[in-house]
């Protein structure tokens, strides 16, 4: 039998509005239109709002503020650096005029822009790790947690990685350290929030079958896979549930968290994945 959601209030979003970073493409994306259909507005901010068409991914829209609309839903396109406090700032008033409030925060966006290993990386690739993926989570959380706080209410959910509790490359030192980063930011504001009605959780993939992920594990897929138990990615629809999770009243008493998404990959395996060890 067909489930319908409208006999689950808890699983319905309606009147609710996600802000959601680095949802041009990918994760966020997924998680965008996923949250719409269950009834959200959404405050989709990227660095380049057509992201998904410049990567390749398969959309058929111009952006995927189009698509939230086509779906009957508010939604506001807000492109901006997330790392910079002047554009956060900007951007969150703009939700909170526009769409009148912020439930859920879904901090997405990331990525490795300073490889390089340990012992050796330079103080501006370590920088440029820190500052995309960690003080972006920290500037949105700053500026949109004081409106939680005077609703009584609020999600945080962080997307991070495996990587965070176990490094899967030697040179990805500042991309692992700034992912667990994100998981300690993200305990220290759980404690912070319980009291006053507002959960903070982290989600840490493993691989996931996102179109950037598929070009960047070409020709080394079939190794990648071998290190995780369950031999295959995540689905953007699996994220998108446990996403779903997290931001509905379903998780209402689940804070502080870090759930793997991984495939058996961090308890399972006891293989290291990754790269050049000596």
């Amino acid at each position: 039998m067909t489930e319908n959601r409208e006999d689950f209030p808890n699983r319905r979003l309606d009147g609710k509005v996600a802000f959601i970073t680095g949802a041009g493409r990918g994760i966020g994306r997924a998680a965008a239109i996923h949250l719409a259909r269950m009834g959200a507005d959404i405050a989709v901010n990227d660095i380049d709002l057509a992201s998904a068409k410049a990567v390749g991914e398969p959309i058929d829209f111009d952006t995927s503020v189009d698509e939230i609309r086509a779906l009957g839903r508010r939604a506001i396109g807000l492109e901006g650096d997330i790392s910079s406090e002047v554009a956060v700032n900007r951007m969150v008033e703009q939700a909170l005029d526009q769409l009148g409030r912020i439930d859920i925060l879904i901090n997405n966006a990331a990525g490795a822009p300073g490889a390089g290993p340990a012992s050796s990386i330079s103080l501006q690739q370590w920088q440029a790790d820190l500052n995309l993926n960690v003080n972006s989570v920290f500037l949105t959380c700053r500026a949109i947690v004081p409106h939680m706080k005077e609703r009584g209410s609020g999600k945080i959910i962080n997307i991070t990685s495996v990587a965070g509790v176990r490094p899967m490359n030697v040179d990805l030192a500042g991309y692992s350290t700034s992912k667990a980063a994100i998981h300690a930011l993200t305990r220290s504001l759980a404690l912070e929030l319980a009291p006053l009605g507002i959960t903070a959780n982290s989600l840490a993939v493993g691989e996931v079958g996102t179109h950037m992920f598929k070009r960047f594990a070409e020709g080394i897929m079939d190794d990648m896979l071998r290190q995780v138990p369950m031999k295959r990615m995540a689905t953007l629809e699996e994220c998108s549930g446990v996403i779903e999770f997290l931001a509905t009243n379903q998780s209402s008493y689940v804070t502080g968290q870090a759930i793997f998404m991984d495939g058996g990959w961090i308890e399972l395996n006891p293989s290291f994945s990754g790269g050049n060890v000596p």
